[in-house]
Formats: C-alpha cells, structure tokens, sequence
C-alpha cells in the first residue's frame, strides 16, 4: 500500500524525510523506538513539521512503575503526540516476559489519568497485549 492509500510508515529523523511523507498522503506517521529523551524530541520535531497526526512508540514506558508511565504519556502529549503505545512485557529480561498482572493494571490506569488529566479530547485510545 502506498503513502497515498494511507499506511503508517516508519521514518527517519530527517525533517525533510518526514515533510516528503506527509506531502505524498501519508495519513499517520509512526515514530520508531529510541532512548526516551531522544524520542520525546523526535516526537516533538516531527509534530512540529506535519500536519498529520503522529504516534510514538514509548517502549514500556521507560519504567516499570505507574508514575513513570504516567510522567512518560504527559511528555508524549506534550510533544505533539496523538497517541502512543507502551508495551507490557520486560524487555530487560531474557524471553521479555510479561509484567505482573496488577502491575499492568495500575499502569493503565496511570496512562488514562495522564491522558483524562492533560484534558487531550483528541489523543488515540487502544489497550492490547502483544507479548503474547
């Protein structure tokens, strides 16, 4: 599928790449994953350069508790994001196994408050588990 039909496509970071894409139709770019300082940044210059919405792979969060979920979806928000996705496995563990369930749950609700909390009305919504 072409960029004029729609799909999500993963660039780089060069501005003039990420311009290209949107002019050609792209409707959605999808940032790829980087050490969270650099992609909070990414997120930010991408969304400065384009007017299609962007979402960001925000790895597990950058931390395993719900503060720092929390703290990672408000910086996406405010980086220009639309949406993100934080994984729910340990990637710092051989076989990335899945966090503990409670865990989880408490991390969820520490992203949707962040989200209900920053009052964005248009930020893309979806809870899946992909670890399995």
């Amino acid at each position: 599928m072409s960029p004029a039909h729609g799909s999500l496509l993963r660039p780089d970071s060069r501005p003039s790449r990420r311009r290209a894409l949107a002019s050609h139709g792209c409707q959605v770019i999808l940032t790829v994953s980087i050490p969270h300082e650099e992609m909070l940044g990414a997120v930010r210059r991408i969304a400065e350069v384009v007017d299609v919405p962007v979402t960001a792979d925000m790895e597990a969060g950058y931390g395993h508790a719900p503060e720092t979920v929390a703290e990672t979806v408000r910086l996406t928000i405010e980086a220009g994001a639309v949406g993100l996705n934080i994984e729910d496995s340990d990637a710092q563990v051989t076989g990335h196994p899945l966090l503990d369930f409670d865990l989880s749950v408490e991390r969820i609700h520490a992203a949707a408050e962040a989200v209900l909390g920053g009052l964005q009305q248009d930020f893309a919504r979806a809870i899946s588990c992909v670890a399995v």
